[in-house]
């Protein structure tokens, strides 16, 4: 037997019949929404026709195919159902040949029966969602940190209830293909499980790294929803289960990964001069020996004093003016 193929599911009131006679033909593994296995149960092949013979015996026939049912316990738990046919291989590994989620079916049945003592119902809401950082601008190429904090509540009727809370990234503007936003986790694709008591308000945070790759203002959106781990579970008021936050991420050109600037050219100098830094300065020897440098031509507002003849060991060859426009180098060597 290789491919299995779902009928119809559907959940009976009443006790499910036991499967301790069974051979291990078929196995039933029920799985809850993180993973577990919850149940584990041998189940008959409808493949394998028990014929009784003339003489009163019992003869085996395997048909080609056959439709059976696989009829399993109820718990509240319950996400999914895989089942593998463990006789007709010899080896230990699983040959799944079915994977049926149950979810679905189970909260119809809750739906129709609300008053089934295996159902619950509740109101899950979230309250509200803020982040936290960036507080200054990014720089293109380099990444910050935002928490993201969602706060919910259960409102009840029934508690505690077991919730998950999810939140994701949601670009809202054509320009946030500019950054890049990754969660420090993987519990926010997956979701944090919380158990809810009654009226009680909950916090999550989830860490965010937001890289800048385009220099620009980048709008982000976060959105964060929460819903109940269980199917059994019944949310009254689905309006309330989602809410979002939006703001601004400046990214800044970084020099280093920025448009390369033209380079400077030489400055032709006048005869008698030398191109030092980019400017064309005349070096002279003052009465101490000392060496000045004078720039030329002087910015505005400043005239040359004299050559340093004066005081202060030839020092300074500019002068400032009262209004304080261009102040000079004055550099002493």
């Amino acid at each position: 037997m290789t491919v299995a193929d779902v009928m119809s599911i559907g959940v009976v009131p009443g006790d499910a019949s036991t499967n301790i006679p069974n051979p291990p033909l078929l196995e039933a593994k029920l799985y809850d929404r993180a993973g577990n296995v919850i149940q584990t149960s041998d189940q008959w092949n409808a493949q394998w026709a028990l014929n009784i013979k003339e003489d009163g015996s019992e003869a085996l026939t395997i048909l080609p195919n056959a439709e059976g049912r696989i009829v399993v316990p109820f718990d509240p738990t319950i996400s999914k159902m895989e089942v593998s046919d463990i006789y007709a291989y010899d080896d230990e590994e699983d040959h799944v040949i079915l994977v049926v989620d149950l979810a679905p079916t189970i909260r119809s049945f809750c739906d129709e029966f609300p008053d089934d003592p295996s159902c619950q119902d509740s109101d899950l809401a979230v309250v509200d969602v803020s982040n936290i950082g960036p507080q200054s601008p990014v720089l293109v190429g380099q990444s910050a940190e935002v928490t993201v904090a969602t706060t919910v509540v259960n409102n009840g009727l029934d508690a505690p209830i077991d919730a998950i809370v999810s939140s994701k990234a949601i670009p809202s503007s054509p320009s946030s293909s500019g950054i890049r936003v990754t969660a420090s986790s993987e519990s926010s694709q997956n979701g944090t499980i919380m158990t809810l008591p009654l009226q009680n308000h909950h916090q999550h945070q989830q860490l965010y790294s937001i890289e800048c790759l385009e220099p620009g203002s980048h709008t982000i959106t976060f959105e964060s929803q929460i819903a109940p781990l269980y199917a059994v579970v019944i949310d009254t008021n689905k309006n309330n289960d989602m809410e979002n936050v939006s703001f601004q991420v400046d990214c800044s050109l970084n020099p280093s990964v920025g448009p390369t600037l033209p380079p400077v050219l030489p400055v032709e100098c006048p005869p008698g001069q030398e191109h030092v830094n980019g400017e064309c300065v005349t070096r002279r020897e003052g009465e101490d020996g000392t060496v000045c440098i004078q720039i030329f031509p002087p910015p505005p507002g400043c005239e040359n004093n004299g050559g340093g003849d004066g005081g202060g060991g030839g020092g300074e060859q500019q002068q400032q003016s009262e209004e304080g426009e261009g102040e000079g180098d004055g550099n002493e060597v």
